[in-house]
């Protein structure tokens, strides 16, 4: 991605078969393969290393749909504070999953789900 941006929905980021780097809030953030991440994408951030990642999930989860679900204080704190959350497991979602989802959702909600080949830089 050449430059930043940000969008008002909480954004969602698995790498499925390499770590990637960001900049969020002009702050170094390292993905790790498997691991689930979320930040509220109001803050500027870019996608500065692809590294070997060649399949990644991206979610855009607008921000009311995620404050209507039953989720733990502190999460929601977390995320509207501005810090990054990070899965401590992997493999807590797969490739088939999120391929399902696309197109189970594909008439009504593409824009959230995205699912992204990135070829090596």
């Amino acid at each position: 991605m050449a430059s930043s941006h940000w969008h008002g929905q909480v954004e969602v980021n698995v790498p499925f078969d390499g770590d990637v780097e960001y900049l969020i809030n002009n702050e170094v953030v390292q993905i790790k393969q498997g691991h689930i991440t979320l930040f509220w994408a109001c803050t500027p951030h870019q996608l500065t290393r692809p590294g070997n990642c060649r399949q990644m999930a991206i979610f855009s989860l607008p921000m009311h749909l995620f404050l209507s679900w039953p989720l733990a204080r502190d999460l929601i704190n977390h995320v509207t504070h501005g810090m990054v959350v990070k899965s401590l497991a992997t493999q807590q979602l797969s490739t088939f999953e999120v391929l399902r989802w696309q197109q189970e959702t594909s008439s009504r909600m593409s824009k959230f789900v995205s699912w992204r080949s990135m070829r090596s830089a």
